[in-house]
């Protein structure tokens, strides 16, 4: 079904050919008929530890028969950026009430992609359809679809624990620093809006709008039009 763009989604998840991606970890549920993809930075804590509290193991998502739903978390990826990187400055003993000097920070920023918290959340569901994902809005009463999709009522309205961003960080979020997490994460921008209907960045809608046409015009000349 078109989206609100108008755009049909893609039959599955799947990874840009010059990424190499490792398996994600996949909890299933002791029948066997639903499992749940943690994702970093994606209150992949607290969901984790109902799975274990509820005897969910770990099983290899490679083998996910077609009929399993999957259970994922996603986030926006400019507020979950700025949470990964707080909590790495945090792991490195770093006192994030002091704003890194302006090489440690220009080495942040270009690399962008430094561990698991800050990898792209799409590949955590590469190769599988779309209609086997279920997904959760964590910016949208995450607790509520958690408890309906899992038949509990364990999650609660105060599930998602956030923190404001140090006023450093706050003021380094300008738009350059926006458009260029918006492009580094494009793909789980449209991760989001083919599961979720969330809305797009603007920039990354033209973008796919000017390779559609790219492609138009190469099919028109290879047509003789």
């Amino acid at each position: 079904m078109p989206n609100r763009y108008g755009l049909t989604p893609p039959s599955a998840v799947t990874d840009p050919p010059h990424y190499q991606h490792d398996p994600a970890r996949t909890l299933e549920s002791p029948d066997g008929r639903m499992r749940l993809v943690p994702i970093e930075k994606c209150m992949s804590t607290v969901v984790q530890q109902w799975c274990s509290h509820e005897g969910w193991r770990e099983q290899d998502r490679w083998q996910a028969p077609s009929a399993v739903p999957h259970v994922v978390v996603l986030r926006d990826p400019v507020e979950r950026w700025c949470s990964a990187v707080w909590m790495y400055l945090l792991e490195r003993e770093w006192d994030w009430r002091r704003e890194p000097d302006s090489l440690a920070w220009h080495i942040i920023e270009d690399v962008m992609v430094m561990d698991t918290h800050t990898e792209p959340q799409y590949r955590r569901l590469v190769g599988l359809p779309l209609q086997q994902i279920q997904a959760v809005d964590m910016a949208d009463r995450p607790h509520l679809r958690l408890n309906e999709l899992l038949c509990t009522e364990f999650f609660g309205a105060t599930t998602r624990h956030t923190r404001d961003l140090p006023g450093w960080l706050a003021r380094r979020l300008d738009d350059g620093l926006r458009d260029r997490i918006q492009q580094r994460y494009n793909q789980d921008y449209w991760l989001r809006m083919w599961l979720l209907d969330a809305p797009m960045p603007e920039a990354l809608l033209a973008q796919r709008d000017a390779t559609q046409d790219c492609k138009n015009l190469h099919t028109e000349k290879n047509n003789g039009l």
